[in-house]
C-alpha cells in the first residue's frame, strides 16, 4: 500500500525545493470501499450430465455507499498482480469439454434503496497552489484519508432502485481471443462534484457498456469499446467541471508507463449516445454565481438536442510517439441554442420565445481531430473542428454578441473559474492596486 510522504527530519534540514511535491501525495485515498445496510450473496452453478451449463454470482445491496477512485484502482492493480501476475507469454487455446459447457462467469450486482458512488481523486491542475515552496507550513499527516490542509476532488453519483452492475468474465478463449463485458446502469441519477457541491448532471438513466477484446497474444492489439447512453439528462456545465474530469483521468493514468519490451498496444473507441439532452452554460458576468443551478438567478445559454451520437477514437498502438491523434465525429438532431436571463436582467422582460433562440438546426454534423504532442520547447497542439449545419435559423438580435462574448469569457477566457459574490469581492479587495486605493481613501478621510 502507498502512503503519503512527510518530512521526518529536523525542520532546518528541509530543502525549499523538495522533490516530493504535492503531486506525489496520496491525499485522495479512502480505505473504506463499501458500506451497505444489507448484502445478499448468492452463487450457483447449473449442471446437466456432469457439465456446468452456467455459473452466476448475484449480489444485492441495500442503501449502499461505495467509495472507489484512482487510489483504490491502484490498490486493486497491486492485489490482482499477486494472484494473477502478468506472464508476458501467449495464452494457450484451451477448449471446454463440450460445446454446451458454460464459457462465461456472470457477476450481477443489484442496488436497492438510495445508493451512492463516490470517486475521490487528486487534482494535478491545482498542485501549484500547494507546493511546499509556496506553503512552507503545509503539513501532511501520514495514514489518513484526507491528510493535511489539502482537500481532494470528488464526483458523487446518487442513484435509486433499478440500478445494476453486471460483469461477464470469459472462462475459455476462442481462436481470436476473449471478450470481457462490463455494464453499469444508473437509474434516476444525480451527479454532484466538489466544484460547487451542487448537481452537475441530473438524469433519468445513464448506461455504461464496456467490452474489452483481448487476443491470445500477450502483446496483441487490445480493443476497448466503451458506450455511454444518456437519457433525459440535464447538465449544468462549468469550466471547472471539465478540469475536474481531466484531473480524474490523469490520476487514473498516474502509474509509471511500462518499458518498451512490455508495451501492449491498445485502441479505445468511445460512443456517446444522447436522448433528450440539455446542457446549460452559465453566462453570468465574470462567472459570479450566487445560487447555483437556479434558472431565475443566473443567465444561461442552453443547448438542447432530441437525440444524437458522438464517436471518439484514441489509439495507443505506438510506444511513446512524438504525438497522438484523437478523432471525433458525431451527429446532433433537432438542436437549439436558447438564451435565458435572470429575473433582474433587463432582457428578461422583453426577450420572449422564439426570439431568445439564438440558433436552431435540424442536424449538426461534427467532425474534429485533436493532435497533442509531448511537452517540449516549440511543441504545439492542433485542433481541427468542422461543423456542418442543415436547415438552420439564426436570430441575430442585439443580445447575441454579448451572449457569445460571455460564453467565451466564462469557458475560455479570464473568468473560467467561478466564484461567489463574497469571494469575488474579497479577491478584488486583496489585489495590490485596489488595496492602495483603499488606503489612500482612508488616509484622506
Amino acid at each position: 500500500m502507498s502512503h503519503p510522504y512527510q518530512w521526518e527530519g529536523l525542520q532546518r534540514f528541509r530543502e525549499a525545493n523538495d522533490t516530493h511535491s504535492a503531486s506525489k501525495l496520496e491525499y485522495a485515498q479512502s480505505s473504506q470501499i463499501v458500506d451497505s445496510s444489507l448484502v445478499n450473496l448468492k452463487y450457483y452453478t447449473k449442471q446437466i450430465g456432469g457439465l456446468v451449463r452456467s455459473r452466476e454470482c448475484d449480489l444485492d445491496f441495500l442503501n449502499a455507499k461505495i467509495v472507489y477512485g484512482p487510489w483504490a484502482q491502484r490498490q486493486r492493480h497491486i492485489i490482482q498482480s499477486f494472484y494473477s501476475p502478468p506472464s508476458y507469454r501467449d495464452a494457450p487455446l484451451v477448449q471446454p469439454k463440450s460445446a454446451l459447457e458454460s464459457k462465461v462467469l456472470s457477476i450481477n450486482l443489484d442496488f436497492r434503496g438510495n445508493s451512492t458512488l463516490k470517486i475521490p481523486t487528486r487534482e494535478p491542475s491545482k498542485d501549484a497552489e500547494f507546493l511546499r515552496t509556496e506553503n512552507p507550513d503545509l503539513v501532511f499527516e501520514s495514514g489518513v484519508g484526507n491528510p493535511g490542509k489539502r482537500p481532494y476532488g470528488w464526483i458523487t453519483a446518487e442513484f435509486k432502485s433499478g440500478s445494476a452492475l453486471s460483469l461477464n468474465i470469459p472462462l475459455f478463449a476462442e481462436t481470436n481471443g476473449s471478450i470481457t463485458k462490463f455494464d453499469l446502469l444508473l437509474s434516476n441519477v444525480t451527479l454532484k462534484t466538489s466544484v460547487n457541491f451542487k448537481p452537475f448532471i441530473v438524469g433519468k438513466q445513464i448506461l455504461i457498456e464496456v467490452a474489452i477484446c483481448s487476443p491470445l497474444s500477450w502483446n496483441g492489439l487490445r480493443e476497448w469499446d466503451i458506450s455511454l447512453k444518456w437519457t433525459d439528462c440535464d447538465v449544468y456545465l462549468l469550466r471547472e467541471h471539465i478540469g475536474l474530469v481531466t484531473d480524474m483521468i490523469k490520476d487514473l493514468n498516474s502509474l509509471p508507463p511500462p518499458s518498451i519490451e512490455y508495451h501492449v498496444p491498445s485502441v479505445y473507441t468511445l460512443n456517446f449516445k444522447f436522448q433528450n439532452l440539455k446542457i446549460l452554460f452559465c453566462l453570468n458576468p465574470m462567472n459570479i454565481i450566487k445560487n447555483h443551478n437556479s434558472i431565475d438567478s443566473n443567465d444561461y445559454l442552453t443547448l438542447t438536442t432530441h437525440h444524437g451520437a458522438l464517436k471518439v477514437n484514441l489509439s495507443f498502438e505506438e510506444f511513446e510517439p512524438d504525438f497522438r491523434k484523437v478523432d471525433i465525429s458525431g451527429d446532433l438532431h433537432n438542436v437549439a441554442f436558447v438564451a435565458s436571463f435572470s429575473e433582474g436582467h433587463k432582457l428578461k422582460l422583453f426577450l420572449k420565445s422564439p426570439f431568445n433562440t439564438v440558433l436552431s438546426s435540424s442536424l449538426l454534423n461534427i467532425t474534429a481531430s485533436y493532435i497533442y504532442r509531448k511537452l517540449a520547447a516549440g511543441a504545439r497542439d492542433a485542433l481541427t473542428l468542422l461543423i456542418e449545419s442543415k436547415e438552420s435559423n439564426v436570430n441575430a438580435h442585439g443580445h447575441i454578441l454579448p451572449t457569445v462574448m460571455s460564453f467565451l469569457r466564462n469557458y475560455f477566457g479570464d473568468a473560467a473559474r467561478s466564484s461567489t459574490p463574497e469571494s469575488y469581492s474579497l479577491a478584488k479587495l486583496l489585489q495590490p492596486q485596489t488595496l492602495v486605493i483603499t488606503m489612500l481613501h482612508i488616509w484622506r478621510l
